[in-house]
């Protein structure tokens, strides 16, 4: 059987993968929200949610390594593992590199979501505005108040 760090060690190797692929997504996700290329915003969504749900059972995995081997699992027992295991600081720092630039990312990605839903917010109010009112214009250009125009299909 592989001792615990060596177990550990892959499932950290593989967390770490994952983690990086998902920064690549989302620097795509926010290049396509920048691009307004809303269309291809789908298929990366899609694509990144099973990355995510990858890093999350890798996650999951570290966890229950800590566990079964009588660490907490959450950050203090990692921290207790890594002072018995030194040699796995350096693919822990990875790990939690990649992890905090999907945050920063995904903040980003989100801040980019709000201001097209705000931006399309206004727009529609301002077509709808456009669209209940009764204002038309005349030949001169200036609008006429109350002005009813003639039913579509009469003569």
């Amino acid at each position: 059987m592989a001792t615990p760090s060596a177990d550990l060690a892959h499932c950290l190797d593989a967390e770490r993968d994952a983690l990086k692929q998902c920064v690549d997504m989302l620097g795509r996700e926010r290049q396509l929200l920048m691009d307004g290329n809303i269309d291809a915003l789908a298929d990366l969504g899609v694509r990144k949610s099973l990355l995510l749900e990858s890093a999350a059972e890798f996650s999951s995995l570290r966890e229950r390594y800590l566990s079964d081997n009588g660490f907490p699992g959450d950050r203090d027992g990692m921290d207790a593992l890594l002072r018995e295991n030194p040699d796995l600081h350096a693919i822990w720092d990875e790990t939690m590199e990649w992890a905090r630039q999907a945050r920063i990312l995904n903040n980003v990605n989100g801040a980019l979501i709000d201001v097209r839903i705000t931006h399309n917010r206004s727009a529609l109010s301002v077509m709808h505005q456009a669209a209940t009112s009764h204002a038309t214009y005349g030949q001169d250009g200036h609008i006429l108040h109350g002005a009813r125009g003639r039913t579509l299909g009469r003569g």
